[in-house]
């Protein structure tokens, strides 16, 4: 698949060979730690070089710049989140209500964001850079056709293109409020009660269109 993505943030060189993956990944590993404790603005390649214990051009063997380097990272934590998200798309949970299915995967899929490095702070920079918001919305495509799968399985007998307008809906909605709950740290209570509403939000959107 071709990488749309601007020649500024594609990688100078893919390591293939196991000594080589260790580094790249010891080198995000890195970056991950930095993002999680102060954000993207203070993070310089020569920092990086600093924290992973290598030389700059080791850096550079792979990334041309840090914008590279961040959306290597982005791409990788974004995936690392779906993990936490594939399971509730599962054929295996077909058996659970939506109501049931929904207030198992709401809770658990908010948690999931606190738990890969970063993302609280990697979430902010998606929306200012223009490759790293097509990053966000590129896997929020892939979270929708995961969703459309699931949908086709509970709604037969409805039409594509609503099945697609509706997994788009949740996926941008839920995108918008887990976005929410990592930016204002809301207390508990909260927390609960904007969970509970992308709940019953989805629920009335769902059953109140595709069970008509």
């Amino acid at each position: 698949m071709k990488d749309s993505s601007s020649p500024r943030v594609q990688l100078r060189k893919k390591p293939t060979q196991a000594r080589s993956i260790q580094k790249y990944n010891r080198i995000l590993d890195t970056v991950a730690d930095l993002v999680e404790s102060g954000g993207t603005d203070w993070i310089t390649t020569n920092l990086i070089a600093e924290k992973v214990g290598v030389p700059i051009g080791t850096i550079y063997q792979f990334f041309p710049n840090k914008e590279s380097i961040l959306y290597a990272l982005f791409e990788r934590q974004l995936h690392q989140l779906d993990t936490h998200f594939e399971p509730f798309f599962s054929e295996s949970l077909d058996k659970l209500s939506m109501d049931e299915l929904m207030g198992q995967a709401v809770f658990s899929m908010s948690t999931a964001y606190e738990k890969v490095p970063g993302m609280i702070n990697i979430m902010n920079s998606m929306h200012v850079h223009p490759d790293f918001r097509e990053l966000l919305d590129s896997n929020n495509r892939r979270l929708a056709r995961w969703l459309v799968g699931l949908l086709k399985r509970r709604y037969p007998d409805q039409k594509d293109d609503v099945l697609n307008l509706m997994a788009e809906a949740v996926v941008e909605l839920g995108d918008s409020i887990f976005r929410k709950l990592l930016l204002i740290r809301p207390k508990e209570e909260l927390r609960e009660l904007m969970l509970t509403g992308y709940k019953l939000a989805v629920l009335a959107l769902l059953e109140g269109r595709l069970d008509s």
